[in-house]
């Protein structure tokens, strides 16, 4: 399976543009309103200027040509139906992770009766499996990807601040407010 265009609405068009660049990505077009660059495997990212918000899912995951620098997973360890995130975790030895977490989640899914631990917690259970209990070397969690598509603006600038002051780590929403204030933490 594989995906022909990426789209993505923003309203920081430079800023965004210029960190996908400094990720490893290429720039094949650029205009006024949009910026077009290329992944892996021929596909395409569209960042397109949206002077409003746009709410919703985002509609797929993005991976880069150099899979030294990064490498995206999808799932949780928290989830009972997901075993995909160990593998992939464990495998990968990464020296640096972002947690990503939905705001105000504050039990699974699957199973309403179990509360989600604090973010702290969570951040602590990663680096433990990560580095195997301490055999190998311990990543660093450098910030926290927070999905808000459920909350108005006020909201998520509020959640991100509160998630920013449990876990002492900086947090946005990538796709409402762009990736840079993690990937300054990555680069």
């Amino acid at each position: 399976m594989w995906v022909g265009h990426i789209l993505m609405d923003m309203s920081r068009l430079e800023d965004s543009e210029r960190f996908i660049k400094s990720i490893g990505m290429r720039s094949t077009a650029r205009g006024n309103d949009f910026a077009v660059l290329k992944l892996r495997g021929g596909t395409h990212l569209v960042l397109r200027v949206k002077d409003h918000e746009t709410r919703g899912e985002a509609s797929c995951d993005l991976m880069v040509d150099d899979i030294d620098k990064f490498i995206e997973g999808q799932g949780s360890l928290l989830r009972i139906r997901s075993s995909a995130p160990l593998a992939l975790m464990r495998g990968a030895c990464p020296t640096h992770l972002i947690l990503c977490h939905r705001a105000g989640m504050v039990t699974l899914d699957e199973l309403p009766s179990v509360a989600v631990p604090p973010l702290r917690e969570v951040i602590a259970l990663n680096e433990t499996l990560v580095s195997a209990a301490g055999a190998y070397a311990r990543p660093v969690t450098t910030g926290i990807a927070l999905k808000t598509d459920r909350l108005s603006d006020e909201e998520a600038r509020c959640a991100i601040a509160e998630v920013e002051d449990e876990t002492g780590l900086p947090a946005t929403d990538v796709v409402r407010y762009g990736p840079e204030k993690l990937g300054r933490e990555l680069l």
